[in-house]
């Protein structure tokens, strides 16, 4: 019943997590990178960001850099990565101009873990398009 499959979704035996999952980054990083800073200059509030020395919940260590990142998730990929354009697009020469500012390194990136570790994805090519040019790379990760 796809009623039900909506209401609760298949978990992977393994780790009890929703699969497929995928998440769409578009974000900067350096050693100046002042994360208030780049909200400010680029107008929209990071999903995820740290200054360089600070403690992360996943580090034990300071961070090398500093960091701002906009994400989004979802099952699919096309699906994140249509909202991260949607709210990144309008301001993505403020986005450049802040990473020349700081320094920084504009990335995409795309981490995809398919359901039960197998399958892949497919994008239309005007998304790509899109999306690389937001950054100076893409980034692929798979689980």
């Amino acid at each position: 019943n796809r009623e039900s499959d909506r209401q609760s979704p298949r978990l992977h035996p393994m780790t009890h997590s929703p699969r497929p999952l995928a998440q769409v980054t578009v974000g900067m990083k350096s050693e100046t990178l002042d994360p208030e800073d780049v909200t400010h200059l680029v107008g929209v509030s990071p999903t995820r960001s740290i200054r360089k020395g600070e403690l992360s919940s996943k580090r034990r260590v300071p961070a090398p850099w500093g960091v701002w990142t906009y994400e989004a998730s979802s099952d699919d990929v096309e699906v994140a990565a249509n909202e991260v354009l949607a709210a990144i697009e309008p301001v993505a020469n403020q986005l450049r101009q802040a990473a020349r500012k700081h320094q920084a390194f504009l990335s995409v990136s795309i981490y995809w873990a398919p359901e039960y570790r197998q399958g892949g994805y497919s994008l239309p090519c005007s998304v790509v398009k899109r999306l690389s040019a937001l950054g100076e790379r893409f980034d692929f990760y798979f689980a």
